[in-house]
């Protein structure tokens, strides 16, 4: 029973109201601690304020894990098209020395003429 107590009054607004919803309260239902918890979840899903609040944080949370997502796959892209540019080049290099038609080359590798040239 002081186990229980204990997590009880450790247990911060936000675990709680995570923890348990208002529909789940009738399980809590039983002994006093659980009782004691079941009132303070209910008295926390009353509150419109605190919800408000928590509801902003996770919308917070959602929102920044979106923009970490999209620089994750706009940092892959970009990393996926400078290897590909340089693989192109690496090959039209070979091309090059092999005496292949810069023509040819810029078909086989997608690079224009003067980055051919360049190389």
């Amino acid at each position: 029973m002081l186990e229980k107590s204990i997590i009880v009054s450790s247990m911060t607004k936000e675990d709680a109201h995570k923890l348990f919803k208002t529909n789940d309260l009738e399980s809590l239902k039983g002994d006093l601690i659980m009782n004691e918890l079941a009132d303070k979840i209910e008295n926390l899903n009353n509150d419109t304020e605190f919800v408000y609040k928590l509801d902003a944080r996770e919308r917070a949370e959602r929102e920044q894990k979106a923009r970490m997502t999209a620089a994750t796959e706009k940092g892959l892209k970009e990393g996926r098209e400078k290897g590909s540019m340089e693989k192109a080049k690496e090959i039209a290099k070979k091309l090059k020395q092999m005496n292949m038609k810069a023509s040819q080359i810029e078909e086989a590798t997608g690079l224009t003429k003067e980055e051919i040239e360049s190389l």
